[in-house]
C-alpha cells in the first residue's frame, strides 16, 4: 500500500517514489500491525491478490468528506479495529501498537496505522481518526473535501466543481494519477495533473504551464468545460509539484 507507517508525515515522506501500491504480506502477529518505517521485525513478501477487503473499481464510492471518529482513550483502539473488521477482542489487542500517554498529539502530526491481511489505513490526528479505503489496485478513496485549497476553479458553480471532483478522485482510486483538461469558453485550455505517491498520505497536484488554445497533442484522462469557468488557479506556487495531506 502508499501509506504504512507510525510515523509522522515527515518520518513517512523520507519514502516517497511514484508507483504502485504493492500488497504485502507479513510474518507478524496476525492480530498485530505491520509499521512501514518503525517495526523492523515485519518481514513484508508480495502478494498476488489484494487483501479481501480492498475495493473493487465498480464498487467505489466518493464521498462527501471523511468519516471521522472522535478518539479518546477509551476508543482509541475500538475505532482502530473497527477500520480493520476486527471483532472487540482482537481489537484490545492493538494496545501495544501506541502509547496513549500523549494523546491527543499535536493537529500537526498525522499518524498511520495498517495491518497485515487488511487494505485499509488508519490514520490518527489530535483527537481525530478516520479509516481510509484502498482499491483493489491499491490506492486510496479520497472525498471531496480532499480537494479544499488545491485547485480552484474560478466563476464555476459549487456543484459543477464538486461532480469533476467527484470524477477525478474516482480515476484517482482506480488509477492512481489522473490529468484533468480543463477548457474556457474561448476555447484555451488548462491541464492540471493530479496523483498519489508511495508511503504519502498527500494528494500531489501540478497546475501546467502550457495554457493554449491548441493543446491537440497534449495527453488528458478527463476533460471538463463550462461557460461559466474563468480561471483555474493553484493554491501554492514553485517547484515541480504541490500537495496536502488528504486528512
Amino acid at each position: 500500500m502508499f501509506f504504512r507507517s507510525g510515523a509522522g508525515i515527515r518520518d513517512a515522506e523520507k519514502q516517497s517514489p511514484i508507483g504502485r501500491a504493492t500488497w504485502v504480506a507479513s510474518s507478524a502477529a496476525t492480530t498485530g500491525f505491520c509499521l512501514f518505517v518503525l517495526l523492523s521485525g515485519c518481514a513484508q513478501s508480495p502478494l498476488k491478490k489484494a487483501p479481501p477487503d480492498a475495493v473493487a473499481s465498480d464498487a467505489i464510492v466518493i464521498q462527501d468528506d471523511w468519516a471521522t471518529a472522535l478518539l479518546s482513550r477509551e476508543n482509541y483502539f475500538q475505532e482502530m479495529g473497527r477500520c480493520f473488521r476486527l471483532g472487540e477482542k482482537a481489537s484490545q489487542s492493538l494496545t501495544f501498537m501506541d502509547d496513549l500517554k500523549k494523546f491527543p498529539e499535536s493537529t500537526n502530526v498525522l499518524k498511520a496505522f495498517s495491518r497485515p491481511g487488511s487494505s485499509s489505513v488508519f490514520l490518527v490526528r489530535g483527537d481525530s481518526g478516520v479509516c481510509v479505503a484502498y482499491t483493489q489496485g491499491g490506492f486510496p478513496i479520497i472525498p471531496l473535501s480532499a480537494f479544499a485549497k488545491t485547485i480552484e476553479l474560478k466563476g464555476l458553480p459549487q456543484d459543477v466543481s464538486n461532480d469533476w471532483n467527484k470524477q477525478i478522485a474516482l480515476a484517482l482510486a482506480r488509477n492512481g494519477k489522473v490529468t484533468v483538461k480543463y477548457v474556457f469558453p474561448n476555447n484555451w485550455s488548462a491541464f492540471v495533473d493530479y496523483w498519489f505517491e508511495q508511503n504519502s498520505p498527500r494528494l500531489f497536484y501540478k497546475l501546467q504551464d502550457n495554457f493554449a488554445i491548441d493543446n491537440k497533442n497534449q495527453r488528458f484522462d478527463l476533460q471538463f468545460t463550462n461557460g461559466l469557468m474563468t480561471s483555474v488557479i493553484s493554491s501554492q506556487y514553485g517547484g515541480p509539484k504541490n500537495s496536502k495531506t488528504y486528512f
